[in-house]
């Protein structure tokens, strides 16, 4: 009789390969003490994924989106290292501070990117976070207009951005829901393993089929062993 042993990675990644449900990205602007966002917007033309491989998938969004948390971005499923956002309109804010309503808000970005060590998108929900907490101050309000292309601000938004997991769903990104990819590289967490240990359903599809093509190999190769009894 043989005996067959499977070992169990932690997480297995199919280059090439896009299996499973797609994730999502919600937009939102990160707080701010200067007061409060009362409106943002912006279009995008594209979402461009890169795994560590190197193999780039490109998701044509071609639409305007929310900044405030109210759009979703489709993320394909697949394990990505490199994300990169590309905008076709100024990214644009009204502000409400304690003297001033509608401050409105302008910057040309043409594009975001950010890093990852890795995360797998399957089904996940995920935070995209526009600068970071405190990216704009008082002092960079104006006492009348605007603010256009303010230089300072733009570096803010390109360098600050990050994504990460929603695990409460609120839209925002918590102190205890881990980061995913900054302008920096982020060493992304592993998610837990599912059922029961041997990795997510793809990969338990593919121990079963491989379980089934030696058990049979197995049965063959002990038939051809036996006697012949006549």
């Amino acid at each position: 009789m043989i005996f067959f042993l499977i070992a169990c990675s932690e997480y297995t990644t199919y280059p090439g390969v896009l299996v499973g449900n797609p994730g999502e990205i919600k937009v939102q602007t990160a707080q701010t003490d200067a007061g409060t966002f009362r409106t943002g917007s912006s279009a995008t033309s594209a979402l461009v994924l890169q795994t560590c491989a190197a193999d780039i998938t490109t998701n044509d969004t071609g639409s305007s989106i929310d900044l405030l948390g109210a759009s979703t971005i489709a993320v394909p499923p697949g394990e990505w290292c490199r994300l990169r956002l590309d905008f076709d309109e100024p990214l644009v804010w009204t502000l409400d501070t304690e003297t001033r309503t509608d401050v409105p808000i302008s910057l040309e970005v043409e594009q975001l990117i950010l890093r990852s060590s890795g995360f797998p998108a399957d089904g996940l929900t995920m935070v995209l976070e526009i600068g970071e907490p405190g990216w704009i101050s008082l002092e960079d309000i104006p006492e009348e207009g605007g603010i256009s292309n303010d230089p300072l601000l733009i570096e803010a938004v390109v360098e600050g951005s990050s994504l990460a997991r929603d695990d409460n769903a609120d839209g925002q990104i918590s102190d205890d829901e881990p980061l995913l990819a900054a302008s920096d590289e982020v060493d992304a967490p592993r998610p837990p393993r599912q059922g029961g240990g041997c990795g997510n359903e793809f990969e338990l599809q593919a121990t079963d089929s491989a379980l089934m093509v030696m058990a049979i190999f197995g049965m063959r190769f002990r038939r051809r062993r036996m006697p012949d009894s006549s």
